[in-house]
């Protein structure tokens, strides 16, 4: 089996260290994913056995170590899931990355398949004495990692002496963060420019592409006069306060989108968390979700939706281990909003026939809206994700008449159809009565927003359309609306009572 152990030869050189482990408690360890699974093979001499890698020893001797330091198995298990997800983001052998973090705090080196012990015992007791994985060491260890430089424990100690105070409770270089001096709050005005960046941040890192930051003034518009996001449901994290920096940046965000409409149906969305990488792995984006849920929980929702794309690999990883599940799926789709020259024709110009019997007007009064909002429900009515608005609820925001992104389109005196454009956004949505789908009816009606959204003075337009309506996205095809990427929708239902 090349270089690997017998499970007897396991135990065996374990006991020789001093190991209480047996079968059982291999198994146990194997079962609960602190050590990786054996491989069972068939035995030259006949049965079946599992076989180790040689280094799961020094795991071995590290969870026994740890737990007479006093940690669970539970707090075993996240050390070990922290340095997976430290070897996921550097694309190494997690069991690698492992045996490296374990020896840089209890050193010792693993040869020809055993334990080699190491003259620097007291260090090693030492460091674990003081919890310095809880206090500083999982971030030096985890930043050593991510920078490719080796492990070493006199390192680890020399910087602890040099970031630590006499009394021994004030880090004082942010990089090594223990996660509990964080602050969590609600942003104020003043940290507008900061969660630009880092809302940009957040976006660049799901899509794949750089988000430039939204101005300090765009931020207290959206934080202050959006439909569904506002300070009380934006929660951002503060790195602890130096000696060097009394005013610490903002390291991470997460926030809920409160809708009148999907909060009577028991949802809230969820954007985030982010956290800046230089201060990833030390669970504030667990604390910062942990956060959104109890809100979340206060504001009445019954579960939460993150919408992610499959290209967001690192947030789905994350959504999927905090309990998030794929519930329905739809496709992004955007078109560029070409200027035509002088003298060339609008590729947006209309061309029906219908057009002049096709009437499309503002909504300028409440009468109008309801109808709009009723055609809505009609065509939408079952669909993933879709909740009805009523008007109700967007007088809470605030609206007058008439709306200038909001239009009813009638023909020959009949409403067959509703078009908008969501406010400070280049999104665009059309709905037509069945009967008027992929008709030159709801052609006019697109190229109509799309105008709209162009005058506005934007390059392109989105939309999402709904996977189990996509085979009706024949017209917007036509217009040359590309699809750009697949949107999953990830729930998770809050169980507290």
């Amino acid at each position: 089996m090349g270089d690997l152990v017998e499970a007897s030869a396991l135990l065996s050189l374990a006991r020789e260290k001093g190991l209480n482990i047996n079968r059982r408690t291999l198994r146990l360890y194997a079962d609960t994913g602190l050590i990786p699974r054996p491989l069972v093979r068939n035995r030259d001499d006949g049965g079946r056995t599992g076989y180790y890698d040689p280094r799961t020893l020094r795991l071995l001797e590290a969870i026994e170590r740890m737990k007479s330091a006093g940690y669970s198995l539970r707090d075993i298990k996240e050390f070990f899931r922290h340095l997976e997800n430290v070897a996921a983001e550097s694309g190494r052998d997690p069991l690698e990355v492992k045996v490296e973090a374990v020896a840089a705090i209890f050193p010792g080196r693993v040869r020809d398949g055993g334990y080699t012990g190491s003259s620097r015992t007291n260090e090693s007791a030492d460091l674990t004495k003081m919890n310095l994985w809880r206090e500083i060491g999982g971030a030096v260890v985890s930043q050593m990692l991510r920078m490719g430089l080796e492990c070493d424990v006199r390192a680890i100690a020399e910087i602890r002496a040099s970031v630590i105070t006499e009394q021994g409770n004030e880090v004082t270089v942010p990089v090594f963060l223990n996660a509990r001096s964080v602050c969590y709050d609600h942003p104020s005005r003043e940290d507008d420019s900061d969660v630009g960046i880092l809302t940009a941040a957040y976006v660049s890192e799901l899509t794949g592409k750089v988000q430039e930051p939204a101005p300090p003034e765009n931020i207290r518009e959206w934080l202050e006069t959006s439909y569904d996001i506002s300070r009380e449901h934006f929660i951002v994290a503060r790195a602890p306060k130096t000696s060097t920096d009394p005013k610490p940046p903002l390291i991470g965000f997460c926030a809920l989108g409160v809708e009148p409409e999907r909060l009577r149906a028991g949802q809230v969305r969820l954007e985030g968390p982010y956290v800046v990488p230089a201060y990833r792995g030390y669970g504030v984006g667990a604390e910062l979700l942990r956060r959104a849920e109890d809100m979340a929980h206060e504001v009445g929702a019954r579960y939460i939706d993150a919408f992610l794309s499959t290209r967001a690999r690192n947030a789905i990883s994350f959504a999927e281990h905090f309990g998030f599940q794929p519930c329905y799926f739809l496709y992004e789709a955007r078109v560029k909003l070409v200027k035509p020259e002088a003298g060339e024709p609008d590729p947006l110009a209309e061309k029906s026939r219908s057009r002049n019997r096709l009437v499309i007007k503002p909504i300028d009064c409440a009468e109008e809206l309801e109808k709009a909002l009723d055609l809505t429900a009609k065509v939408m009515g079952g669909t993933p994700g879709f909740y009805p608005v009523t008007a109700e609820d967007l007088e809470k925001t605030g609206l007058v008449y008439p709306m200038e992104d909001h239009f009813n389109a009638y023909l020959d005196g009949e409403l067959i159809g509703t078009a908008w454009n969501s406010t400070g956004s280049n999104r665009v949505y059309v709905n037509v009565l069945p009967r008027y789908k992929d008709k030159s009816v709801e052609a006019q009606l697109w190229r109509h927003i799309l105008r709209h959204v162009r005058a506005k003075g934007y390059a392109e337009a989105r939309t999402e359309v709904v996977y189990e309506r996509s085979s009706r996205r024949r017209v917007p095809a036509s217009l040359g609306f590309d699809v750009i990427t697949v949107i999953v929708c990830y729930r998770k239902y809050l169980n507290k009572e």
